[in-house]
């Protein structure tokens, strides 16, 4: 670090020097997100139901469903190059849909799939298979879900646990059952680690569930009646004990359907919102107690919804869904770009000709979103550009060395900043240990709080403009939110070293 910081004064010296006679300009970035390309597979007679993950070196996987007669689905699962080129594809005779996909460090897939019972012979079970990164079937476990159990969604954690969530029918002496909230974890191998349901009102669904870097399970869904429903957020910890419940009123009936974790902690809740004869979107972001930051509602004269999200790691948000508004033809896949602070940055339609929607959403390692869904009876998969950070080395007409000594510590602080953003996706991917993770990530936000405090603003696109108008700011805390973000990335660099290095 020492030797670093060495350096850094070394740069800095020959900037000052060259900064009182010249101004060095703000470095332009693209601005512009561009779908890089967009491809649709057909596998049988109908294909969808898509997630999707991508591996470290930027292939994809994507794990879905099709139809080879009438009456009976297959478990789908194939790998695309960076490209979207095909390079296999597997059908399962013993599951017919998927639930999740995960790929892990060395290179095998985790999926996680569902087997309906047929004629009494066997039950409904859930299905955990791994695969080897050229698609061949290593093995494959099976749960049997009760009769009263209802699978919505389910996610692979790093230890390759398997938490599923859904509702469990109750009747307890009345005449209609009412739905509870049911949260079940297994292992890799479909042994039981937890199992329990939640009781918030009449009826509680879980639609969405994510985990927080600490080993908390997120559950999103709706609780209510048959007349009004409203937004449920649930968080527990590794064991299932509640730590806080929210609900959420905005319309009639609001039903959350996807939920994220920032890499700040935050909760970012999403789903649909009655207006009038159709739906909008509404999104929520949440602190990590589950107190509202924000909140937003998107939507125009037709039926849109949210199927999944992501968050980027300078908090930007990515939903994916469908819509029937914006020019939309029939009902089209939809991708929305917001900031963290719940702008829309980007609305994207995809008309395929047919019955599109946008199912499943990630992030590739060099910072680019990948988007599975379908296109009529094909699945869809496109890959997106997305910009280059706006940050750049601002240096003023100044001889004040002051001035230029708080400008080029904040420009080396962004610069810093994009790498570590790179390096925490990287580490993620890589299954870093959460201490680890969350000892990097809170020297980062600690920084980030830091250059703000010292610039006093609010977004670190602000400070930019500051730095154009001269504004003079804490130099103390520009020095120090810099050097702690050097720390955050000499933490990560060191974890990532060490596993690769086994």
């Amino acid at each position: 670090m020492r030797g670093k910081v060495k350096r850094c004064w070394a740069l800095f010296l020959l900037a000052l020097l060259f900064g009182i006679f010249c101004r060095m300009p703000q470095v332009e970035a693209g601005n512009d997100y561009e779908v890089l390309w967009h491809e649709t597979y057909t596998f049988g007679s109908t294909s969808g139901g898509s997630l999707v993950d991508v591996t470290p070196d930027g292939e994809i996987i994507v794990a879905g469903h099709t139809y080879f007669d009438w009456w009976h689905s297959n478990f789908l699962i194939f790998k695309t190059d960076e490209n979207g080129t095909l390079k296999w594809n597997r059908t399962l005779t013993y599951s017919d849909v998927a639930y999740a996909v995960k790929v892990l460090p060395n290179g095998d897939t985790l999926a996680v799939g569902y087997s309906y019972a047929f004629m009494g012979l066997y039950p409904d079970s859930l299905t955990i298979s791994r695969f080897d990164s050229e698609g061949n079937d290593l093995e494959h476990y099976y749960y049997s879900v009760p009769d009263a159990n209802v699978v919505l969604d389910a996610i692979i954690t790093p230890s390759e646990d398997v938490i599923v969530v859904g509702k469990i029918q109750t009747y307890g002496g009345k005449e209609l059952p009412e739905e509870d909230v049911w949260v079940l974890k297994l292992d890799k191998n479909a042994s039981v680690k937890l199992n329990k349901t939640y009781d918030i009102s009449q009826n509680d669904e879980a639609w969405a569930v994510a985990m927080a870097s600490n080993g908390d399970i997120i559950v999103a869904g709706d609780s209510g009646n048959d007349y009004a429903k409203d937004f449920l957020v649930l968080r527990l910890d590794e064991n299932g004990n509640l730590k806080w419940q929210k609900t959420f009123d905005k319309n009639n009936e609001d039903i959350a359907y996807a939920v994220a974790v920032a890499p700040n902690g935050d909760i970012v809740v999403a789903g649909q919102t009655e207006n009038g004869e159709y739906n909008d979107a509404w999104v929520i972001r949440l602190d990590s107690n589950g107190n509202i930051i924000w909140q937003k509602q998107f939507g125009g004269s037709g039926e849109d919804g949210v199927n999944s999200i992501t968050v980027l790691s300078d908090g930007g948000i990515v939903l994916v869904g469908y819509t029937n508004s914006f020019g939309a033809s029939n009902m089209d896949a939809w991708v929305l770009v917001l900031d963290s602070s719940g702008n829309v940055k980007w609305n994207y339609i995809y008309d395929g000709g047919s019955y599109d929607a946008a199912h499943s959403v990630d992030v590739v390692p060099n910072g680019n979103i990948v988007v599975a869904g379908w296109s009529g009876g094909d699945i869809l998969l496109m890959a997106i550009k997305i910009p280059e950070p706006q940050f750049g080395p601002i240096l003023p007409i100044t001889g004040n060395p002051y001035i230029l000594m708080a400008h080029t510590w904040t420009s080396w602080f962004f610069m810093y900043y994009d790498i570590f953003e790179e390096l925490y996706s990287t580490a993620v991917s890589l299954d870093v240990d959460n201490e680890t993770l969350e000892m990097a990530l809170e020297l980062h936000n600690n920084a980030t709080d830091l250059i703000l405090d010292a610039w006093r603003c609010d977004s670190l696109e602000e400070i930019l403009r500051r730095m154009q108008l001269g504004v003079m700011p804490k130099l103390y805390n520009i020095r120090k939110a810099f050097l702690m973000e050097l720390e955050a990335i000499d933490i990560l660099k060191d974890a990532i070293n060490e596993l690769q290095l086994y």
